[in-house]
């Protein structure tokens, strides 16, 4: 990956660090003794960086005092990231079991987080006017999922909804709902975590506010759950359109592999058309010391506007069957849930769109404008309610915004 050409790779997976930010005695495991030497050596074209204040500052260049300071924190190079911790940023630091790690009390390893890393490589990605591709893994989601570790899993969720809200924050800071296209969704379902008496019957879960739900697991796998799906932005009907699959309890869903398809449809339709908008430059609001402050222009009073909603996470139908029956039964951990045949999913090579069609797995007209959900349990926002999704990721595509017209 090093000579692959991204202009951004960040994790964990440090051979210099243990499970809880400790130095050790270099541990190759995730990356060769070869490259990592060439990486910190500077013999690569990526610029390394590792430290806490190091992401942080690359996180937060937008706040700099000056344009210089701002860009220099951004730099011209790709950029590679390896906080300094083994395995996962939080979920495998000491006090590994589902009953010892209260949530906020337990120290947690001074590493960066998910949505400080998401930050940081997104005002590195904005420095393109051509626009960006990124993909954004909360995988210790299925780690926990798959030790039923119920205090993790909520950590991991809700280090992961930080996440998708740097996201959320930048789209409309940044660019915009027309331009950019974000995607929040996961592979597959880990643990068929469910509420108490939930054998055979799926149950929801119960709790309060100040202390764990009341939930049981029932795997230690994958299971064949359908999982979440939010879009939204530009290029969001094509996803919508395409979750023409029907199960009984989810209503409307969409094979995960017409997703990478769609994706790259949308992706080349842009490369061929005319932009008409470019991604926001992270330093160029900042005002330079000294430079004269430019005289007001004096203009017609513009018509009041109302402001756009702040787009909502919030899924619209409750948590239901981890399995999509009406009663709940335990699903087979060695399926997957709602795919189709390689050939099928290779065939949709260019989509019609299918005027009036709704958006999939939605609420009420006012909940549309949210990011529309196809399939799952209820887990994205609600602390209570977190299901275990493996490998939980915030996909952005950010993007020039294309002519629609040009397109057909």
């Amino acid at each position: 990956m090093l000579y692959s050409g991204a202009e951004v790779l960040m994790g964990t997976g440090h051979p210099g660090y243990t499970d809880d930010h400790a130095p050790r005695t270099a541990d190759y495991t995730w990356i060769d003794p070869g490259d990592y030497s060439s990486l910190i050596g500077g013999k690569t074209p990526l610029s390394f960086i590792e430290e806490r204040s190091q992401f942080e500052a690359l996180a937060d260049a937008g706040l700099a005092p000056t344009q210089e300071q701002c860009r220099a924190a951004i730099g011209t190079r790709p950029v590679a990231g390896i906080a300094q911790v083994a395995e996962t940023l939080q979920e495998r630091r000491a006090g590994g079991t589902a009953s010892d790690i209260e949530l906020g009390v337990t120290p947690r390893n001074d590493v960066p987080s998910l949505a400080t890393m998401t930050r940081g490589a997104l005002n590195r990605l904005s420095t393109d006017s051509n626009g960006m591709f990124l993909m954004v893994e909360g995988g210790a989601v299925d780690w926990a999922g798959h030790s039923n570790f119920t205090n993790h899993l909520i950590e991991e969720q809700t280090d992961f909804n930080e996440a998708v809200q740097a996201v959320v924050d930048w789209v409309e800071t940044s660019s915009s709902w027309e331009e950019t296209l974000v995607i929040v969704t996961a592979d597959h379902e880990t643990g068929y975590l469910a509420g108490v008496e939930a054998n055979p019957n799926w149950t929801p879960m119960a709790g309060q506010a100040d202390r764990l739900p009341e939930v049981t697991w029932h795997s230690g796998n994958h299971t064949n759950a359908l999982v979440p799906f939010y879009v939204r932005g530009n290029g969001a009907d094509l996803l919508i359109d395409a979750a023409d699959e029907h199960e009984p309890v989810r209503g409307p869903y969409l094979d995960n592999a017409e997703m990478g398809a769609i994706i790259q449809e949308i992706m080349t339709a842009n490369a061929v058309s005319q932009s008409t908008g470019a991604l926001t430059d992270p330093c160029a609001g900042i005002a330079d010391p000294g430079a004269p402050t430019p005289s007001p222009v004096p203009s017609d009073s513009p018509a009041p506007t109302t402001p756009a909603p702040t787009p909502s996470l919030d899924p619209t139908t409750p948590p239901s069957p981890a399995d999509g029956s009406d009663h709940g039964t335990q699903p087979d951990p060695g399926r997957s849930a709602g795919t189709t045949t390689p050939s099928e999913a290779g065939a949709r090579t260019s989509r019609p769109r299918r005027t009036g069609s709704p958006a999939a797995g939605t609420g009420s007209a006012g909940q549309r404008s949210a990011l529309a959900r196809t399939g799952g349990p209820a887990v994205l926002p609600a602390l209570a309610l977190v299901g275990p999704l493996v490998g939980a990721g915030a996909l952005v595509l950010g993007r020039r915004r294309a002519d629609r017209d040009a397109q057909g």
